[in-house]
């Protein structure tokens, strides 16, 4: 089991409530928020390949989602990667890869 014990609210979004943590991928400081209504956790291609260390995308795990607004695309598939808080590591399963370039 994976337990936060540290967030911060970006300040650029204190008008929405979003909530941010900083975690390491492959030696790589990343920002991801936080979201506790999501069913996976999704990436763009971009941030995908500046992560890569060999990791390959799962092509046959390809899903469409869905959004809360109604909106969908089309993963690419999925992939998994350590990410690190605070030296504790868990391993990212089923971290969906969005063929879109935007955040």
């Amino acid at each position: 089991m994976f337990v936060i014990d540290a967030i911060t609210e970006s300040s650029k979004s204190w008008a929405k409530r979003e909530i941010y943590c900083t975690v390491e991928i492959n030696g790589k400081q990343v920002e991801l928020k936080i979201d506790t209504g999501a069913k996976c956790n999704v990436i763009t291609l971009d941030l995908f390949k500046r992560l890569c260390r060999g990791e390959e995308i799962n092509k046959l795990r390809a899903v469409q989602l869905v959004a809360y607004g109604g909106d969908t695309f089309t993963t690419l598939g999925t992939a998994n990667f350590n990410c690190y808080l605070k030296s504790t590591c868990e391993r990212e399963r089923e971290r969906q890869t969005r063929t879109r370039e935007d955040g």
